[in-house]
Parts: C-alpha cells; sequence; structure tokens
C-alpha cells in the first residue's frame, strides 16, 4: 500500500479512509496485508445509498 500512497495525494486520502475494504486474491484481508508478485488486489471504497 505504501506504493500506492506515494502516487499522490488522492491515493493518500483514498488509503487513510477507515472504511475502506481490501481483498487479496479475493478474499477480504486488513490494509497492512503484504502483497507478492501476482496478486490481485480490490479496493472497496465505503458506499451509500437508499
Amino acid at each position: 500500500m505504501q506504493l500506492l500512497r506515494q502516487r499522490g495525494d488522492v491515493w493518500d486520502d483514498v488509503l487513510n479512509n477507515a472504511d475502506l475494504l481490501c481483498s487479496v486474491n479475493q478474499e477480504l484481508v486488513a490494509l497492512d496485508t503484504q502483497l507478492s508478485d501476482g496478486d490481485e488486489l480490490g479496493l472497496f471504497p465505503p458506499v451509500t445509498g437508499g
């Protein structure tokens, strides 16, 4: 995640959102999970609706 944060303020803001969900290889994981080469990363921003 640190590499994404270095890409700019927009990424840093998104990754600092407490409601952000993260998946690696289609399994929900903690935001501090270390990635390996070939991993698929999914980021799910908070969603509202009604």
